[in-house]
């Protein structure tokens, strides 16, 4: 039987989605007690949070933070329009602003004291990332962190299938190493990088701007 490279894709677009729902929903708690920990619990504080999706960890962090302010980018804007609609319920509407935006596109003068990146550095190629990391770099005051979590390829079946949807999808490239990630970190020009494994195949990387 013949390989179909494309019945592939096909099966994967058609299965991705619900494999990353479950996924999303295995870590939330996990980063939730990465926002506690990375967000402090008083002073002025200015975030970019980086594919903010419902808001859920804006809010947390400015649950948090009575005096954090947090500028959100959202690549959908049905999924931007919703966390826009959050913050309202939420009250926090005066202290964040969402952007329906691509990062790639993103252009501020403001400076940021904290960056969260968290679980999308496989939505971009390998070849894009080092200069991602950079643009990201370019958005915090010197001494700011960036915050990334991902998954990292293991031998355990539904990370494998994420691993081969995101190689397969254009657009997007494979799960990375942690090595490779704080390579890339320092390619960018960030220094003072952690990598700590929060759960198997699941990893924070914490990295200061020069």
């Amino acid at each position: 039987m013949d390989f179909d490279p494309e019945g592939l894709k096909a099966w994967l677009d058609h299965s991705y989605g619900e494999l990353f729902a479950r996924s999303s929903r295995t870590v939330e708690p996990i980063i939730i007690d990465v926002v506690d920990k990375i967000i402090p619990s008083n002073g002025t504080c200015h975030l970019l949070e980086v594919g903010c999706g419902s808001g859920i960890y804006i809010k947390r962090a400015c649950d948090r933070n009575p005096n954090l302010t947090v500028t959100g980018l959202e690549l959908q804007e049905k999924v931007a329009d919703f966390a826009r609609k959050n913050t309202t319920i939420w009250q926090i509407q005066d202290r964040v602003k969402i952007e329906n935006t691509d990062i790639r596109r993103y252009r501020s003068d403001k400076q940021f004291d904290i960056e969260t990146f968290f679980n999308l550095i496989y939505y971009f190629p390998k070849y894009e990332r080092s200069d991602l990391l950079r643009h990201l770099g370019g958005f915090l005051n010197t001494g700011g962190q960036l915050i990334l979590t991902t998954l990292c390829p293991a031998n355990e079946s539904s990370i494998q299938l994420m691993n081969l949807w995101a190689s397969m999808t254009d657009g997007c490239g494979p799960l990375p190493h942690p090595d490779n990630v704080c390579d890339k970190l320092i390619d960018a020009g960030f220094d003072e990088i952690k990598c700590e494994q929060l759960i198997p195949a699941f990893y924070l990387f914490k990295a200061q701007k020069a």
